[in-house]
């Protein structure tokens, strides 16, 4: 509801201050309560930037390699893990909250430059700041091609206006209802596979092996191998399509 009246601008960069608010509290922090408070502004921001995020990479991607820019969104978030098991290993409570604090405010310092996308622009009627923030994406490419390009958006959401979406009818739909079903299905599956427990629980579940390597290391090295994981489907995801993938994905 708030993705659709508000830029996503700035509920991406809504995210930025909240996350530096929970840093410095965390820093701060002398209870277990007020560490429950970390945790519910980091979920708000977490369900904030899971919503918006994918959407604004979609929006403002070219069709032909929309999928590859899609797959930045999960790369930055094994990156955010592998940067959080490296300093964890190394650092003490209060300079691992700092390090996590700075990058919450390079974010900040980063994303404020950051056009809103020119879907959102189209969708309020204003095509003048819709082309400026498509020339801004597009940076480099022909004129006359990103003007095609503004003209097929405009009546792509020209089509999609013209559908009418309600609550009632998102839950009454087949068509909506088997879209639904299908995606959480892949959340189960996702949420459900040793992966997510592992990444939750890697200093326990490797200091239970035996093995001659301290944990954090091991822990680190995870972390990295997920991340090269990522970039296979990002190389295939626009050749190869999703659905292979997922296929894929469950061996």
């Amino acid at each position: 509801m708030m993705v659709s009246g508000t830029t996503r601008q700035v509920l991406a960069g809504l995210s930025g201050p909240l996350y530096a608010l929970s840093w410095v509290t965390a820093i701060y922090a002398r209870n277990v309560y007020e560490l429950y408070l970390v945790r519910i502004i980091q979920g708000f921001c977490v369900a904030t930037i899971n919503v918006v995020g994918p959407m604004y990479l979609g929006e403002i991607s070219d069709t032909k390699i929309r999928g590859s820019i899609g797959t930045l969104f999960q790369i930055s978030v094994y990156a955010g893990i592998l940067y959080n098991y490296i300093l964890g290993s190394q650092l003490d409570y209060w300079r691992f909250q700092l390090a996590n604090l700075a990058i919450s405010i390079l974010f900040m310092v980063t994303f404020i430059f950051a056009p809103e996308t020119p879907c959102y622009f189209i969708r309020k009627s204003q095509d003048q700041k819709a082309r400026q923030s498509l020339l801004w994406f597009r940076n480099g490419q022909d004129v006359n091609v990103v003007e095609n390009e503004f003209e097929d958006l405009k009546k792509t959401i020209a089509s999609e206006s013209k559908i009418k979406v309600t609550l009632k009818t998102l839950l009454t739909s087949w068509s909506s209802v088997r879209c639904i079903l299908l995606l959480q299905g892949i959340l189960v599956f996702r949420i459900f596979s040793p992966v997510q427990t592992i990444m939750a629980y890697s200093d326990l579940t490797f200091a239970s092996g035996d093995t001659f390597i301290p944990t954090q290391y091991i822990s680190i090295l995870f972390a990295f191998i997920l991340l090269l994981s990522i970039f296979p489907s990002t190389c295939l995801v626009d050749k190869a399509g999703r659905k292979v993938l997922l296929l894929v994905s469950t061996l």
